[in-house]
């Protein structure tokens, strides 16, 4: 990218970070534990340094060149300066930024991906920062390109057992602390890259089959002889490999999250950046990330191409690979001996996003397609397949209710349902075919399959995390046959309510209780912009949804009986002494914001009304 000739006056900023204002949901980080983390990238292709602040993190010094993640859970603001002014804008989860050189500083960019149509936010005057104008802790002076990338913040440490073959020719207090200063030297990228760095648990060597040429068969025997214990990822260096021949395996190992690792040790190609490159190259591939088309890349398909033997060259991840390293870090973070099957779909979602940016831009190179068809075969591709099935269940049932006589007489049968009635009847229906799916997915397919089969909006549809999923579950047209047939499902004669209860039960599936309550949150946030006012009944209905997703996650009532009537007061409380209809002012007024103590003792009363109820009292006695 062309660069500006004026430079970029790196004067450095303080931020006070302790306040927030205006960007919805920045409260929501007290309100309870994230069920998942989101991350973004931010890249600097400026020419010079660049200092920026989010809201929830000490300051940023980004050298020229270099990216780091910024973990967080909901929109995020970063505050940078340009020129003689200080921008904000919003950022959004998931998604890869860079800063750039422009007339008289610096703007900040979204690398957009394909069918990502999502805006961000330049915020109105007023910042949600305080800025100062001292420079970060720790900082001397200005940075330069040599200088270290901020601290990403927690680590997500992997154990690792370190192996040379007995073909080594070195001694063992040699070798050991050859391999040692190479995996320290991969720390440094990965930390500065995506959360995570590589512990020596275990070091020890293993007998290779002599003379073996081909690094698949080798690799094999790796698997078979080391055993990981007592670490995560076993690292084998290989020395049976001395003249490799035009293009060779420099390692390898089985897909993403695999246990084992091999690298040939003393290929006369490759000096010891090189080697440090092919190390970072497989952990990368360990670590979720694809084949890259960016020449520059650790990710790039060909290496030992003597590009790092150049005493200026960095070895560095390109963004949409730290992107995809990073989202796996932060589900290791829950548990580090995590497999694929464990991922969560939401995570699922964004990785196979990457992939298929990936397979675009290297339509043949397979790397990415199989990390895509390992997601699809452990988890997603199921998990939407259980909820299309619960929602054509739901549909047909519709469809049969719409044959009904709207009266009841002696030649046409059962009347047509409606109101709380109707609602049971789809509820009875989707649990009947929820039931028949395995097991892992039957709860996925009732709460997300009845989360589309009632929405009537296009708010989710719309959405850029859980968008794309609706509109896999669903085509347009088959979007207009259900709504032509759905009629008017109600709870407590309410069809708002059935719809806030069931969506919200849906997403806190899909994609955790957080983000469920933030959605139903931003929506009731547009409305108090318009005709029907924030309504806290809404709201009350989307917490209850959530809370019925976490009974039936957490094993604590099972799924609804098909055969018994939904009673919706055992699971949704009565809507009396809530108020609604509040405009942006009124709910100002009365509540200050959404992380004011008032409105936050308001939710703990309605949390208090839920668990109350039949349906998630917890068992009393003995």
């Amino acid at each position: 990218m062309p660069r500006s000739s004026a430079p970029y006056n790196g004067a450095m900023i303080r931020f006070r970070v302790a306040t927030l204002l205006g960007v919805f949901g920045a409260g929501l980080a007290a309100l309870a534990a994230p069920a998942r983390a989101d991350v973004a990238i931010v890249l600097n292709r400026a020419a010079d340094a660049v200092d920026f602040a989010t809201a929830d993190r000490l300051p940023h010094r980004l050298a020229t060149g270099e990216l780091t993640p910024l973990p967080f859970h909901l929109d995020q603001v970063i505050v940078f300066r340009s020129g003689r002014e200080y921008v904000a804008r919003r950022i959004q989860a998931n998604r890869m930024y860079f800063f750039a050189d422009a007339v008289g500083g610096v703007e900040l960019r979204r690398i957009g991906l394909a069918n990502d149509t999502a805006e961000d936010d330049v915020l109105p005057a007023g910042l949600p920062f305080d800025p100062l104008s001292s420079a970060p802790v720790g900082a001397t002076g200005p940075a330069t390109p040599g200088d270290a990338a901020p601290d990403p913040g927690p680590r997500v440490t992997i154990p690792v057992k370190i192996l040379v073959d007995d073909n080594d020719p070195a001694t063992r207090p040699a070798w050991e602390k050859r391999i040692r200063h190479r995996i320290e030297a991969a720390n440094e990228i990965l930390r500065r890259t995506c959360f995570v760095e590589l512990q020596v648990v275990a070091v020890d060597e293993w007998r290779s089959r002599e003379g073996e040429t081909d690094f698949d068969r080798a690799l094999q025997e790796f698997e078979r002889e080391v055993s990981p214990a007592p670490a995560r990822l076993a690292i084998g260096f290989t020395s049976q490999f001395k003249l490799p021949r035009g293009l060779t395996h420099l390692g390898g190992t089985r897909a993403m999250l695999h246990t084992h690792l091999l690298m040939r040790e003393w290929s006369q190609v490759a000096s010891e950046s090189e080697r440090l490159e092919i190390l970072l190259h497989e952990l990368g591939h360990f670590l979720g990330a694809a084949h890259s088309p960016e020449p520059e890349s650790v990710m790039r398909s060909l290496l030992a191409d003597r590009k790092s033997r150049s005493a200026s060259f960095r070895i560095r991840f390109d963004p949409l690979n730290a992107l995809a390293m990073s989202l796996v870090a932060q589900e290791l973070s829950r548990d580090v001996r995590l497999r694929p099957p464990d991922i969560s779909l939401p995570t699922q979602f964004e990785l196979c996003k990457v992939y298929s940016e990936v397979e675009r831009a290297l339509p043949d190179d397979p790397a990415a397609v199989q990390m895509e068809r390992l997601l699809e075969n452990v988890g997603m591709v199921p998990k939407l397949a259980a909820a299309e099935w619960v929602l054509r269940s739901v549909v047909a049932a519709a469809e049969e209710n719409a044959r009904r006589p709207s009266t009841v007489s002696l030649d046409s049968g059962a009347r047509r349902l409606e109101g709380d009635a109707l609602t049971e009847y789809y509820v009875n229906r989707a649990a009947a075919a929820a039931r028949r799916a395995p097991p892992k997915l039957a709860l996925s397919g009732f709460t997300l399959g009845l989360a589309v089969a009632l929405d009537r909006t296009n708010l989710l549809r719309t959405h850029p995390l859980v968008g794309p999923i609706y509109e896999r579950l669903e085509t347009p047209e088959a979007r207009r046959r259900r709504l032509d047939a759905l009629g008017e499902p109600t709870a407590l004669g309410r069809a708002d309510l059935a719809q806030h209860f069931w969506v919200s039960a849906g997403l806190a599936n899909l994609v955790g209780p957080l983000l469920a309550e933030s959605i139903g949150l931003y929506k009731e946030t547009l409305d108090s912009h318009g005709a029907e006012g924030f309504s806290l009944v809404d709201y009350q209905a989307d917490l209850a949804g959530i809370a019925l997703c976490e009974a039936l996650e957490a094993g604590k009532r099972p799924l609804p009986d098909p055969t018994r009537p939904f009673v919706w007061r055992e699971f949704l409380p009565a809507a009396d002494e809530l108020p609604e209809g509040l405009s942006g002012a009124q709910f100002a007024s009365r509540y200050g914001s959404l992380f004011d103590r008032r409105f936050l003792a308001e939710r703990q009363g309605i949390r208090r009304r839920i668990e109350q109820l039949p349906a998630y009292a917890a068992p009393s006695g003995p």
